[in-house]
C-alpha cells in the first residue's frame, strides 16, 4: 500500500509522427491530465503545478503544443492543443488555473482525454507524437488496466506512469506502459517537480514507431550536374518505415540548388524557335506586307558552332484591293462618308447572323463592303449577329472573314426600303491540316532512286510542303508533296519528314528512315549474333564443353533493298514488301537429359518477300466500383470508319495501313449507349501486332433541368469526399433543337466529368495530353479537369446549346500555373479528332468571389464551346461514316513550355524522360520485343494533390524505351501485357537508395528529378556510367541511345517467367514444306493456331518450362520443331503456387510436300518438364477424360511429361482442353489462357483452373 495521499502520474505518448528527431526539440502534441479531487487538492495541488510548470519548461518548443486537462468528478479542458503558441501565456494559465471538485474515477478521466484531448478540433495533428500526463493518487484496477493498455496499442499510444500510489499499484501500470522502465516511482509530492527532468528524457528517447515513416536526414550534395555552364546539384534523403503498414512520407524526398560552372567550349549549334504570329499589314489598302519572324535561339549557335539555315523572316502580300474613291458615286439621297470609304443612307439598316458549318454561331466576324474591305463596317457579338445602320447597301456585295472561318461574299437581300439581310450566311469552318499520305521508310542503294510523299487534306486545302532532314529543312525542295532522289549517295541516309501550313494551322508528318547501303545484291549482310539459352541440362550435341548457350543467329526481318528492284518514282515501293530473312540455316542436334531436338541456325541472310503486317489489338472496358464492365459491341472509328466491332468481352483487332505510326481511333457505343464517346491514341508497332488496353468512362446518369432557369452542375468530387473541383452553369433559355427552334422545357444533360485527383478519371481520359506548338512539335499538357457535355429532351433526342458555358475552376483544389503577369496559365480546350491533339479556345482568367477568401477560376465567355464538332471532321477519301456522338470533351489544361526563356539563366526545362527497360525473365539479359505490352505512367504533384497527365508507351526499341514525363513531379510507372499482366518491377539501377519511394503491385513511384552527371561515380563498379535514369528533354538523344545491357542508370522490369520460345526446323517464315510449323501463310483464311493447356501446382520453382516437340504422325515421325514455355498463376490472384501453360504445337491435318498436298495427317505431340530443382517429383493428378494421355515417367522424379496425339479432322474445344482456330497464335492463346474459345469471359488472362488438358501435381 503506498503512502497516504500518493499520486500517480502517468504520461502516454501516440505518435502519428511523420517528421520527428530524436534531439531536444521534437514534433509533440502533449496534453496534461492533473487530479484535483477534493480528498487531496488543497495540500498537493501546489505541487502538481509547480511540476506542470517545470515539465512544460523543459518540454516546449516551437514545434511542441500542450494541452491541459483536470479532473475531479469529471475531467474538464483548461485549455487545448491550439490554445497558446507563446510559453510565457501557457505558464501563465497554469499559475491561474482553477481544479475540478468532487472524487472521480481516473481510468474513465484517462479514457475521456485520448478521444477528446489529441482531436481536430482540438488542435490534434495527424503524424506528430503526443503525449498524455495523467495525476492520480489511486491506482487503477486490472480490468480498465487491460482495456487502456488495447487502446493505447491500437492509436500506438507509449504509456510512461509516475507511480505514487505504492508497489501494489505496479502491475497494473507496468500492464499500461508495457514496460517496468516507464513506471517510475516517485515518494512524495515534493519530487514531483524534480521528476520532470526524468521524463522529458524518457519521452525523447524511447518513441516507438508511430505508423508514419520518417525522413532520414539529408544526405551530401552530389556534383554538379554538368561540367560547363549551368547545372544543378542534389541531395536526397529517404523515408524510413519501421513497418510495412506505416505511412508515406509527405515532403520533398531531394533538394537542388544551381551550380554555375566554366563557360562550355564545344560547338553549339542554332536552331529555330516557331515562327511568331503574322504582323499587320504594311498598308490599309493598294497592295501592302504583312512579315513574321522567328529567332535561332532555340539554341543560339555558340563556340563556333552552324547558324540556323533558311530565313528568319517571311513575307506575304495583303490589303490587295483598291483605296477609298472620294469621287464615288453614291446613290440618290446618299452622300460619300467624310473617310471616302463608303455611301452613307441614314435610314438603311444591313443585319444578320453569321453561322459556320458546325451549325454554331460566329463571334468576332467582321463585316466589310465589297468595295471597301480596308474597314469593317460591323463586327458579330457572341451570338454571330450583327446589325449596321446608316450604309448604303444598294448594289454592294458583302465580304465577311473570321478568324477561325474561311472568308466569303455574299448577296445581300433587300427585305423593304430600309432594311437588308444576309440570306444563310454561312462561312466554312477551318480544319487544321491533317496529313492523309505518309511518307514511308525507305531503303536503297548507292545509285538507285526514291520518292518520299506527303499529301494532306484541311480547310483550306494545303497546297505546299516543305521538307526537312535531321530536323533542317532542305529549301526549295519537294514543295508539290514529293521529295525525289534520282541516284540516292550514303550521305542522303538520315530522319525526313513533311511539314505544310495553312490559315487553319500547321501540321508534321511522321519521321521516316532513308537508309543507303553500299552493297552489290541486297542490303542485308551477314546473321547478327543472337545467343540462345537452351533448356536446363541441354547441349549442343556436337559441342563437347556441353555450354547450355548456342548462337542461333539472327537477319532481323529489317527492311532491305535487292539490286534487282528499281523504284518507279511511286510514293509506296511498289514490290511487295521485303526483309531480311534467312537464307542458309544448319539443323542443330541438341541433346537433353533423357530426350533430344533439333534446331536451327541461320548461316546467311537474303533481301525476299515477306509477310508484312501492321495489327492493333486490345480490350476496352469501362470500370465501376473496382469491377471492369466490358465495352460489349462498341464501334471502333478510324478516318471516320468502322475499324473494328468489340466482342461481347470488349476485345478487337484491326490492321493498320504501310507507313502509319500513330492511330487515332474513337470508341463509340452505339448498341447499348453506356459509355461516353471517347477517342484514344494508339501508338502501333509497323509489321507487329500492338496490344491497346482502353478504359472508356460510362456515361452518368441524366441531370433533368427547366430550360427556362438553366442549371450549375458540380464537376466531381474527388477522393475521401474531397470538395467539387468545379461547377458548368447553363444559362438561361439556352436550349435549342437541332434546327435552332427554341426548346422550352425540362432536358437533361448528360455531364461526364474527368477528375484529375482520381486516377480511374485519368487513365479514363481522351486523348493524349498533348497541343501542338505554332511550328506543329507535339506540346505536353498538363490537365485540370476534362469534360464532356450533350444534351437531350425526355425522348433522347439530341439538343444544342446557342449560348456562352461557364466553367469554373475552384483554384483552392489544385496547384495553379501563373504567367509572369500573375495570372492563371491555364485555357479550355477542344479536341481535334482528325488529328488526335487538343486546340486551345479559351483563357481563363481569376474571379474574385464577393463572399469569399476564396479565389475562383472562371473561363471567359465562349458560345456553344461543348458541342459537337466544333472542328469538323474530315472525309478521308470520300468514305465517312456520320457519328451520333454523345458530346465533344473540353479539357481545362496548362500548356508546358518545353525550352525555358534564356534569360532565366536556369537549366530545367518542363519535360523529362524516364529510361525504361524491360527483359524477357528475371535473369535482366534478354531484350523484350513483344507488341503484348504498355508501359504505363501517371504523373502527380509533389503534394499529391492531384494528377496532372498520364502517358504510355506500346514500342520498345530493342527491350527499350524513352517514355516522356513531366519533370520535378510524382510518377507511377508499370508495365502490364495484354492489359493486365503485371510484370515484375525487377533489380533496377538507381543513383542511390531510396530513389524510388514505393513499389506497390509492382507499381513504382519516384520523384521525376534528372540528376545529370551529378552523381560520384567512384561508388560504383568500374563500366558505371553515371546518368539517369532521368533525362531532360534537350538530352533525351542520350536517352534514345541506353542500351538494355547498358551500365547507365534505368528502371527495369520483367515477366513472371520467359516468353514462349519457338523452334522450327523448316526455318521462319517458311510455310510450303513438309515440316513447316504453319503449312500455308497467315494472310490466307486457312491458317490455322493449335495450343492445349496444362496446370501445373508447384511451390518456389520459377525456372520450370514446359518443352513441347511436335511430330509427324506418332513420337517417331519427323520433328516439325518445338515450343517452349513457362507456367504463369493468375495475374489476378496473389497464390503463387497454382499456375498453367499454354503449348502451342504444330496443327494436325495439311502438309505440303512437294507437289504433293496431304489433308489427313496426326500431329503427336512429345511434352517434357524442365527445371534445375533436381529434387522436384511430381505426378500427373488430372486429365482430360475426352483425351488420350500417355505419361513420361522417371523412376526417381516421377511423372516428368507427357505425349498426346491430335487426330487430323477434330477441331477439339475448350472441354478437351485444346484449342484451335483459324485465328492468330495470338488470339487462340487468348482463348487458352482463358479458358474459352468464345463469349464475354474470354479475358486473354491465364486462369490456370479454367479448362485444362491435364494437370500436374508438384507440391
Amino acid at each position: 500500500m503506498g503512502v497516504k495521499g500518493s499520486l500517480a502520474f502517468c504520461l502516454c505518448l501516440t505518435l502519428f509522427g511523420l517528421v520527428y528527431l530524436q534531439n531536444d526539440q521534437p514534433k509533440m502534441d502533449v496534453v496534461l491530465l492533473m487530479d484535483s479531487s477534493d480528498s487531496h487538492r488543497s495540500q498537493n495541488f501546489d505541487n502538481e503545478k509547480k511540476f506542470a510548470l517545470e515539465f512544460v519548461r523543459q518540454t516546449f518548443n516551437k514545434y511542441a503544443q500542450i494541452s491541459l486537462y483536470t479532473f475531479g468528478s469529471s475531467a474538464y479542458s483548461q485549455f487545448t492543443l491550439n490554445a497558446y503558441n507563446d510559453i510565457q501565456l501557457m505558464k501563465q494559465a497554469i499559475t491561474y488555473m482553477w481544479y475540478s471538485t468532487g472524487d472521480g474515477d481516473v481510468s474513465t478521466a484517462v479514457e475521456y482525454t485520448i478521444k477528446n484531448g489529441f482531436s481536430n478540433s482540438a488542435g490534434g495533428r495527424e503524424c506528430v507524437p503526443k503525449a498524455l500526463v495523467i495525476l492520480t493518487h489511486s491506482p487503477i484496477g486490472e480490468q480498465e488496466a487491460l482495456r487502456i493498455s488495447t487502446v493505447l496499442k491500437t492509436e500506438r499510444i507509449r504509456c510512461f506512469i509516475l507511480n505514487m500510489a505504492g508497489d501494489s499499484a505496479n502491475a497494473n501500470f507496468i500492464t499500461i506502459t508495457d514496460a517496468s522502465t516507464r513506471t517510475i516511482p516517485i515518494t512524495d509530492f515534493t519530487a514531483l517537480e524534480s521528476s520532470a527532468t526524468t521524463i522529458t528524457s524518457l519521452v525523447k528517447t524511447d518513441l516507438p514507431s508511430t505508423g508514419c515513416g520518417r525522413f532520414s536526414g539529408w544526405g551530401n550534395w552530389t556534383t554538379c550536374s554538368v561540367t560547363c555552364d549551368i547545372g544543378l546539384k542534389f541531395r536526397s534523403r529517404h523515408c524510413i518505415k519501421l513497418e510495412d503498414t506505416d505511412k508515406d512520407c509527405e515532403g520533398q524526398f531531394t533538394e537542388e540548388s544551381v551550380c554555375i560552372m566554366p563557360n562550355c567550349t564545344e560547338p553549339v549549334n542554332g536552331a529555330w524557335s516557331d515562327w511568331v504570329n503574322w504582323g499587320t499589314c504594311t498598308k490599309t489598302c493598294q497592295n501592302g506586307t504583312q512579315r513574321r519572324t522567328r529567332q535561332c535561339d532555340r539554341p543560339q549557335p555558340r563556340n563556333g558552332g552552324k547558324s540556323c539555315p533558311g530565313v528568319r523572316i517571311q513575307t506575304r502580300p495583303c490589303a490587295e484591293w483598291k483605296c477609298p474613291d472620294c469621287n464615288k458615286a453614291c446613290p440618290a439621297g446618299a452622300h460619300i462618308s467624310k473617310s471616302c470609304d463608303a455611301c452613307e443612307c441614314s435610314s438603311v439598316t444591313l443585319f444578320g447572323q453569321i453561322m459556320d458549318t458546325t451549325k454554331h454561331a460566329v463571334e468576332g466576324a467582321e463585316i466589310f463592303l465589297e468595295s471597301s474591305k480596308y474597314k469593317p463596317i460591323a463586327k458579330t457579338d457572341r451570338f454571330g449577329i450583327f446589325s449596321k445602320t446608316g450604309i448604303c447597301i444598294l448594289n454592294e456585295n458583302i465580304y465577311i472573314q473570321a478568324p477561325t472561318c474561311e472568308s466569303k461574299h455574299f448577296a445581300p437581300k433587300e427585305l423593304n426600303a430600309t432594311h437588308w439581310t444576309l440570306i444563310n450566311a454561312t462561312l466554312e469552318k477551318y480544319i487544321p491540316p491533317v496529313i492523309t499520305v505518309q511518307p514511308h521508310d525507305k531503303v536503297r542503294m548507292v545509285g538507285q532512286s526514291l520518292s518520299l510523299c506527303c499529301a494532306a487534306d484541311g480547310k483550306p486545302v494545303p497546297s505546299a510542303f516543305k521538307w526537312f532532314k535531321n530536323g533542317i529543312e532542305l529549301e526549295n525542295l519537294g514543295t508539290n508533296g514529293t521529295l525525289k532522289f534520282s541516284s540516292v549517295q550514303k550521305s542522303d541516309s538520315g530522319s525526313y519528314h513533311c511539314y505544310t501550313e495553312t490559315e487553319a494551322g500547321v501540321t508534321l508528318s511522321e519521321d521516316v528512315q532513308v537508309e543507303v547501303h553500299d552493297f552489290k545484291e541486297d542490303t542485308c549482310g551477314a546473321p547478327h549474333s543472337k545467343l540462345q539459352e537452351l533448356p536446363h541440362g541441354c547441349y549442343l550435341t556436337s559441342n563437347t564443353s556441353r555450354n547450355n548457350t548456342i548462337n542461333v543467329g539472327d537477319c532481323g526481318k529489317a527492311l532491305c533493298m535487292k539490286s534487282s528492284l528499281h523504284d518507279n518514282g511511286s510514293c509506296s515501293d511498289y514490290w511487295p514488301h521485303h526483309c531480311c530473312n534467312a537464307k542458309d540455316v544448319d539443323v542443330l542436334d541438341i541433346t537433353c537429359d533423357g530426350f533430344s531436338y533439333k534446331t536451327t541456325r541461320i548461316k546467311s541472310c537474303e533481301c525476299k518477300p515477306c509477310v508484312f503486317k501492321t495489327t492493333v489489338t486490345g480490350r476496352a472496358f469501362g470500370r465501376q466500383n473496382g469491377t471492369d464492365i466490358p465495352f460489349r459491341i462498341g464501334q471502333v472509328l478510324v478516318n471516320g470508319k468502322i475499324a473494328a466491332t468489340t466482342n461481347a468481352a470488349g476485345f478487337f483487332k484491326f490492321d493498320v495501313p504501310k507507313g502509319i505510326k500513330r492511330v487515332v481511333a474513337t470508341f463509340h457505343d452505339k448498341v447499348f449507349k453506356k459509355f461516353m464517346d471517347t477517342t484514344k491514341i494508339i501508338q502501333v508497332k509497323e509489321g507487329g501486332e500492338t496490344f491497346s488496353t482502353i478504359v472508356i468512362p460510362l456515361r452518368p446518369q441524366p441531370i433533368p433541368f427547366h430550360t427556362e432557369n438553366g442549371t450549375e452542375i458540380h464537376l466531381g468530387t474527388g477522393p475521401s469526399g474531397m470538395p467539387p473541383a468545379g461547377q458548368l452553369s447553363i444559362p438561361t433559355n439556352a436550349i435549342v433543337t437541332p434546327d435552332g427552334q427554341p426548346f422550352n422545357g425540362t432536358a437533361k444533360t448528360i455531364l461526364h466529368f474527368m477528375d484529375p485527383r482520381n486516377r480511374d478519371d485519368i487513365e479514363s481520359a481522351n486523348g493524349d495530353f498533348e497541343s501542338e506548338s505554332p511550328g506543329g512539335d507535339k506540346v505536353p499538357l498538363k490537365t485540370y479537369g476534362m469534360f464532356q457535355l450533350s444534351i437531350e429532351d425526355d425522348k433522347g433526342k439530341e439538343l444544342k446549346v446557342n449560348k456562352p458555358l461557364k466553367f469554373t475552376l475552384d483554384a483552392s483544389q489544385f496547384n495553379i500555373e501563373h504567367d509572369e503577369n500573375g495570372d492563371p496559365d491555364l485555357s479550355l480546350w477542344d479536341y481535334d479528332n482528325n488529328k488526335g491533339v487538343w486546340v486551345e479556345t479559351a483563357k481563363m482568367k481569376y474571379k474574385q468571389q464577393s463572399n469569399t477568401r476564396r479565389k475562383l477560376l472562371e473561363a471567359v465567355s465562349i458560345e456553344a464551346f461543348f458541342h459537337p464538332p466544333r472542328i469538323p471532321d474530315l472525309k478521308f477519301n470520300d468514305v465517312h461514316y456520320e457519328r451520333v456522338w454523345t458530346g465533344r470533351y473540353t479539357n481545362c489544361d496548362h500548356s508546358v513550355k518545353i525550352y525555358e526563356n534564356v534569360v532565366r539563366r536556369t537549366p530545367k526545362a518542363g519535360i523529362c524522360y524516364a529510361s525504361i527497360s524491360v527483359y524477357t525473365d528475371m535473369n535482366l539479359k534478354e531484350a523484350y520485343t513483344g507488341g503484348d505490352i504498355e508501359i504505363k505512367a501517371y504523373v502527380k504533384e509533389l503534394d499529391n494533390s492531384s494528377y496532372i497527365g498520364a502517358n504510355k508507351a506500346t514500342y520498345l526499341r530493342n527491350g527499350h524505351t524513352c517514355l516522356q514525363v513531366f519533370c520535378d513531379k510524382l510518377v507511377y510507372i508499370h508495365v502490364v501485357r495484354n492489359g493486365k499482366e503485371r510484370f515484375y518491377a525487377a533489380n533496377h539501377h538507381l543513383p542511390y537508395p531510396g530513389y524510388i519511394r514505393d513499389t506497390n503491385d509492382n507499381e513504382i513511384l519516384f520523384e521525376s528529378r534528372d540528376l545529370g552527371r551529378s552523381i560520384d561515380c567512384s561508388m560504383y563498379p568500374p563500366g558505371t556510367v553515371c546518368e539517369g535514369p532521368m533525362y531532360q528533354k534537350v538530352s533525351g538523344g542520350r536517352c534514345n541511345r541506353v542500351g538494355i545491357n547498358d551500365q547507365t542508370f534505368q528502371f527495369k522490369f520483367a515477366p513472371f517467367t520467359k516468353a514462349p520460345e519457338h523452334n522450327y526446323v523448316a526455318g521462319e517464315g517458311v510455310y510450303d514444306k513438309k515440316l513447316s510449323w504453319y503449312p500455308v501463310s497467315p494472310a490466307k483464311s486457312t491458317f490455322r493456331s493449335c495450343f492445349m493447356k496444362v496446370r501445373v501446382d508447384i511451390v518456389d520453382t520459377f525456372d520450370i518450362r514446359f518443352f513441347a516437340k511436335s511430330h509427324l504422325k506418332d513420337v517417331n515421325g519427323d520433328e516439325f520443331g518445338s515450343y517452349s514455355t513457362g507456367p504463369t498463376p493468375d495475374p489476378r490472384k496473389t497464390d503463387l503456387t497454382v499456375r498453367g501453360a499454354c503449348i502451342e504445337f504444330r496443327c494436325p491435318g495439311y502438309i505440303k510436300d512437294g507437289n504433293k498436298e496431304i489433308f489427313d495427317l496426326d500431329t503427336a505431340i512429345e511434352v517434357r518438364m524442365v527445371t534445375s530443382n533436381r529434387n522436384l517429383r511430381c505426378k500427373i493428378s488430372k486429365t482430360n477424360s475426352l483425351i488420350n494421355i500417355t505419361p513420361i515417367t522417371d523412376a526417381t522424379k516421377g511423372d516428368i511429361g507427357f505425349t498426346f496425339i491430335a487426330k487430323a479432322g477434330i477441331n477439339y474445344g475448350s472441354r478437351y482442353g485444346i484449342f484451335i482456330s483459324d485465328s492468330t497464335p495470338k488470339q487462340v492463346e487468348q482463348f487458352c489462357d482463358s479458358g474459352f474459345d468464345r463469349g464475354p469471359n474470354v479475358k486473354g488472362l491465364m486462369d490456370p483452373t479454367q479448362s485444362t488438358a491435364v494437370e500436374f501435381d508438384c507440391t
